[in-house]
């Protein structure tokens, strides 16, 4: 079987590394802040953090943040953003992710010059989990976010890894944030399909294999130079070149002749400062062309 080269739909990553904030000694008179997503189970959940911090850790205060909707979670890749943005700003986070993100949690977190932000894992899901469930998941999770706020840099390393670590808490080892711009594929749609998958280049659907001949005829339509970004994109915030574009859009199956809408709706998104997510929730902005 003879192979055939695909280009990659990443974009480039730009980031510079982020120092991680400074430790407290201990939890004991300090002030917490938890925000809830909205998903069930998280209240529950969170309450218990609470009264665990309180009774067992001598935090005085404890302030809490709720998303306006449970339509509209905090998605993992704006808690690690905003977990970043606190930790360039002094302040130690500790990010609670489910074991389904333990992934993009590594990719996004490195993409974002961090590779070595914290985390604690629960399992997941968590809607539709009984609350008692969900409060019994706390008391694992506590001592670990203890760990984290008041280790020292020995016990977090570069690789990403809590030191001493229980199963809740780090994380793997994330993989480079610039990808390959293009890949050798046996010319089958299954082989090509598997490794997209493996790169983490799609998110399970069918997909039209992005070849140099399919993306330069979705380029035509674009006055645009290729390499022209329209800004960074999460979950990876690599930079959104009219070529990724391009790409992306083989890959979904868009007409040539649509990717002027693509372009269009991507500008309309980044220009508006809406690139990370309306109001900080999971779901993209949307369009909706007339004619």
């Amino acid at each position: 079987m003879t192979n055939v080269d695909l280009l990659s739909p990443a974009g480039v990553v730009e980031s510079s590394e982020v120092p991680l904030a400074r430790r407290v000694p201990t939890l004991q008179g300090r002030v917490v802040g938890l925000l809830n997503n909205s998903k069930s189970g998280t209240g529950p959940f969170l309450d218990r953090v609470e009264e665990l911090l309180r009774a067992e850790h001598g935090v005085a205060r404890v302030i809490r943040y709720d998303k306006v909707a449970a339509a509209l979670p905090a998605p993992v890749e704006m808690l690690d953003h905003d977990s970043i943005e606190l930790e360039k700003r002094g302040i130690p986070t500790a990010t609670i992710v489910t074991e389904e993100f333990r992934g993009l949690y590594g990719i996004v977190s490195t993409s974002l010059g961090l590779p070595s932000l914290p985390a604690v894992y629960v399992p997941h899901p968590i809607v539709s989990v009984p609350h008692p469930e969900m409060r019994a998941r706390a008391e694992p999770v506590v001592p670990a976010l203890e760990e984290i706020a008041t280790a020292s840099d020995s016990r977090l390393n570069g690789d990403g890894q809590h030191h001493p670590g229980r199963p809740t808490a780090g994380r793997v080892a994330s993989p480079p944030a610039n990808c390959v711009e293009r890949v050798s594929v046996p010319d089958d749609f299954e082989a090509v399909y598997e490794r997209f998958c493996d790169e983490q280049w799609t998110d399970g659907l069918p997909i039209v294999p992005p070849t140099e001949a399919r993306v330069a005829r979705m380029l035509a339509y674009s006055d645009l130079d290729p390499s022209c970004s329209l800004g960074p994109m999460p979950p990876r915030w690599g930079q959104a070149t009219i070529a990724k574009l391009a790409v992306n859009a083989v890959m979904a199956g868009c007409k040539p002749e649509y990717f002027p809408v693509v372009v269009a709706a991507v500008r309309a998104s980044t220009r508006a400062g809406t690139s990370s997510g309306p109001a900080g929730g999971r779901t993209p902005p949307s369009a909706a062309p007339s004619g």
